[in-house]
């Protein structure tokens, strides 16, 4: 099976997971699906196509995000505090 990379940036409320051929990017609460191994660009959005593999990668997400430790970004809320 193939490793997942994840990824995101809570200041712009973004994430993404690249596995395989297949991406998912999650902007402001919109998922989008791209096969890079047929769309590189990343202009064809494949979601409504390929709905078990949407479910799929948001599922490995979720399991990645359960396991991060912290829940911000390097520069999110704890370290603006204390520099207020």
């Amino acid at each position: 099976e193939k490793r997942a990379l994840c990824w995101r940036n809570t200041w712009h409320d973004e994430y993404a997971v690249r596995k395989g051929k297949w991406k998912l990017y999650h902007e402001k609460g919109i998922s989008y699906l791209y096969k890079l191994s047929d769309d590189n660009a990343e202009a064809i959005d494949l979601k409504v196509n390929h709905p078990d593999k949407l479910s799929e990668l948001e599922e490995v997400y979720k399991e990645w995000e359960a396991k991060m430790p912290f829940k911000q970004t390097l520069f999110g809320k704890q370290l603006l505090k204390h520099s207020l």
